[in-house]
C-alpha cells in the first residue's frame, strides 16, 4: 500500500511539470531501431565494482549510437534515494550481487554484458522515441515524443538524467579504485516516478511529454545525458520496449 501511495504521489507531482498531447495526423512509416539500455548496480563500498565500470566504458566506446549505460549506485553518497528506482530494480530483477547489470531489464548470468548488447543492437521495435532538449541559464527543458505502430494501454515512460566522469565522493571512497577514481554515467535524477509515468499509446499517434525548468547547475553540462525509455510494469518485470538517449541540450530523432 505504501508503494502504491508513493507511486500516486509521484504521478500527481509530475503532472505539474509535464503535459501530454496527441497528434492524430502523424503516421509512422516503419519500425524503429531498438536501442539498448544497460543498467548497472554498483557502489563505492564495492571493491569489485571498478571492473563493472570498465565494462560500461567498453560498451559505450564500442556502441556509442546503439547503447547507453546507467550506473545505479546503492548504499553510497551517489545513490538517488528518492525515488528509489535503483533499489526497486535491483531487488526485483538484479541478482543481488555487485557489480551486476541488466540489459533492457533482463538479467543473464551466462554471457558478458557487451555480448548481450551486441546481440540486441540489430533488433527493431514498433515504438519510437524522439528527445528534444534545451539548456538556458542552467535550466533544462525536455520533450519526449513517443510513437507506436500498435496500441499499448499499460506501459510507462521513464526518464533519467545521467552524468559521466563523476569524481568519487571523497579521496579513496571507491574501494580498490586506486585513488582519484572517476565513475561513468552515474544516475543523477529520475524525472518520473520509480516505475515510470503511465502512458497510453495509440497506433500511429504521437504523445509528447514535457519536463520543464530542471536545474542542472550542480552537474557538468558537457557530461550530462538524457535517457528516455518506454517499459512495461511489474507484471512483465519492467521490460524495456525501446529507449533513446542524447547529450543534454541536444536533440535525437526517432
Amino acid at each position: 500500500m505504501k508503494q502504491i501511495l508513493l507511486f500516486t504521489f509521484f504521478v500527481s507531482f509530475l503532472c505539474l511539470f509535464s503535459g501530454c498531447k496527441k497528434d492524430p495526423e502523424y503516421n509512422n512509416e516503419g519500425s524503429y531501431q531498438k536501442k539498448v539500455l544497460v543498467e548497472e548496480f554498483t557502489g563505492e563500498w564495492c571493491g569489485f565494482c571498478p571492473a563493472g565500470a570498465k565494462k560500461l566504458r567498453e560498451i559505450m566506446s564500442s556502441y556509442p549510437e546503439e547503447a547507453t549505460c546507467v550506473g545505479m549506485h546503492i548504499d553510497d553518497k551517489l545513490e538517488v534515494e528518492f525515488p528509489t528506482t535503483s533499489r526497486l530494480l535491483s531487488e526485483s530483477i538484479g541478482p543481488g550481487y555487485f557489480p551486476s547489470a541488466i540489459i533492457n531489464r533482463k538479467y543473464d548470468s551466462g554471457s558478458e554484458w557487451i555480448v548481450q548488447v551486441r546481440n540486441q543492437i540489430n533488433k527493431t521495435s514498433d515504438i519510437g522515441i524522439k528527445i528534444e532538449s534545451n539548456i538556458v541559464d542552467n535550466y533544462l527543458d525536455i520533450t519526449v515524443n513517443c510513437i507506436s505502430e500498435n496500441s499499448y494501454g499499460n506501459v510507462f515512460l521513464t526518464v533519467y538524467l545521467t552524468e559521466d566522469n563523476v569524481d568519487e565522493t571523497s579521496p579513496g571512497a571507491q574501494s580498490n579504485g586506486g585513488g582519484d577514481y572517476v565513475h561513468p554515467n552515474v544516475l543523477r535524477e529520475v524525472l518520473t516516478s520509480s516505475y515510470g509515468n503511465p502512458i497510453s499509446l495509440e497506433a500511429g499517434q504521437v504523445i509528447s511529454v514535457e519536463f520543464k525548468d530542471i536545474s542542472v547547475s550542480k552537474y557538468k553540462i558537457d557530461d550530462l545525458n538524457v535517457v528516455a525509455l518506454i517499459n512495461y510494469g511489474a507484471d512483465n518485470d519492467f521490460a524495456v520496449l525501446n529507449t533513446n538517449f542524447i547529450k543534454a541540450g541536444n536533440d535525437v530523432d526517432w
